[in-house]
């Protein structure tokens, strides 16, 4: 065995013993990680992995943009009010543009090696997760509400959020123009919320310089669990490896080569590969990272 492919072999294994140890099961022919509704609706989206190799994902593949079964009863005036922030709302939805292969990832790739100041920038670089969104046009601005719209909102399926905006950066952001984003722990990159505002004021976290801003994931905006999403993640990288090394072992070492941004795009950000699969919203416990701005309703009059 070359050295090369004894190296791949190497991290095949490793990567095949995480898989092992995250006890998730990956079987041959299909694989499905359900992604909830906020709030617990009834309502859900699937992500659905029929076992080709990560590169070969057919469009019928991509996330479904789900919406409710049941139509919403609009008998009662906070129902009334949350449809109608829904209807004006310019709600972006993304596609998977993984399963559609419409990512240029060698491009993506060679900007961020070229920007990178040492190895580990090339897996967090910001330029590839607004490039993504912009692709996305998860850059679209929020809607703007009252107290009022939140409250009916929250009571219609929609997910509270707090989070701290630069004070002279408000108004940007209310016009879609600036989107606070940041690595948030095991999210991956994007905006940093919490479901309680209380975690905005807390030692190390209060600053004079930001204001707390309250705002709501609209009711069918798509959001993933942090950990299933990561389960996806290694999925995926895992069929890549598997790929490269049968180009390799075949001696098509150009085809491999093509392959390998494609790993290093699986390998990067979980935000960003999220992201581009069409997902809105990330969430592990009290945590968020918004990845769509224009899946929010923000509370433009003072909290109560």
């Amino acid at each position: 065995m070359g050295i090369v492919a004894g190296v791949w072999q190497t991290l095949r294994e490793t990567i095949s013993a995480v898989v092992d140890t995250a006890a998730f099961a990956m079987s041959k022919t299909s694989r499905e990680l359900g992604v909830d509704y906020p709030r617990g609706a009834a309502h859900g989206i699937t992500i659905v992995d029929h076992g080709d190799h990560f590169d070969k994902l057919p469009a019928a593949d991509q996330i479904a943009h789900a919406v409710p079964d049941t139509p919403v009863d609009l008998s009662m005036t906070p129902q009334d009010r949350a449809q109608a922030v829904v209807d004006r709302s310019q709600h972006m939805r993304g596609d998977d543009l993984v399963a559609l292969d419409r990512l240029d990832t060698q491009s993506l790739y060679w900007e961020a090696k070229y920007a990178a100041e040492n190895a580990d920038d090339i897996y967090h670089n910001p330029d590839v997760f607004k490039q993504v969104r912009v692709a996305q046009k998860f850059d679209t601005a929020p809607t703007l509400g009252t107290y009022e719209d939140m409250e009916a909102i929250i009571q219609n399926g929609g997910t509270e959020l707090f989070a701290r905006v630069p004070r002279d950066k408000l108004e940007e952001f209310y016009r879609g123009e600036y989107f606070p984003t940041k690595t948030v722990g095991t999210m991956g990159t994007g905006m940093e919320a919490w479901k309680e505002r209380y975690h905005l004021e807390l030692p190390g976290r209060a600053s004079d310089d930001t204001q707390i801003v309250r705002m709501a994931l609209l009711p069918d905006a798509i959001v993933a669990d942090a950990n299933k999403l990561i389960d996806l993640q290694i999925i995926h990288r895992q069929r890549l490896i598997d790929h490269i090394l049968d180009l390799q072992e075949s001696g098509d070492t150009w085809g491999a080569e093509k392959i390998r941004s494609k790993l290093w795009f699986i390998t990067n950000d979980v935000g960003t590969y999220g992201m581009a699969r069409g997902v809105e919203a990330v969430t592990f416990d009290s945590m968020a990272s918004v990845l769509n701005g224009s899946a929010l309703l923000v509370q433009t009059d003072p909290i109560r």
